[in-house]
């Protein structure tokens, strides 16, 4: 009697789908959009209704500089308040807002303290 032969049924290969990256929007770029009051010494750079634009914070990035987005509510309207830092003191940040200013080519930031 011959061996019962064992039939193995071949799956046809699975079609493989390039990997796409999606693209990056403005909420993947804030690092941190919080309503939760940061805390340390931040120079503020900005004040928005809206959320800040994808090249204004990629100038933020491309310039190296580390930021955070801080929600908060004043008189009834939200504003998008744009902080660099945290510095470990009041005069750590003071020493660098020239340096921030001239990096973003803005005119005018102050410090905060949360």
């Amino acid at each position: 009697k011959p061996e019962p032969v064992q039939v193995v049924k071949k799956e046809a290969p699975k079609k493989v789908e390039p990997k796409v990256e999606p693209k990056k929007t403005i909420k993947d770029l804030v690092q941190s959009t919080s309503t939760a009051a940061p805390q340390g010494y931040f120079v503020q750079i900005g004040a928005f209704t809206k959320k800040p634009s994808i090249k204004y914070i990629n100038n933020i990035r491309n310039a190296g500089l580390k930021y955070k987005v801080y929600q908060v509510e004043v008189k009834g309207k939200l504003y998008n308040k744009v902080l660099i830092g945290p510095y470990s003191s009041r005069a750590n940040a003071k020493q660098n807002i020239d340096n921030i200013k001239k990096k973003l080519n803005i005119s005018s930031a102050y410090v905060l303290k949360f």
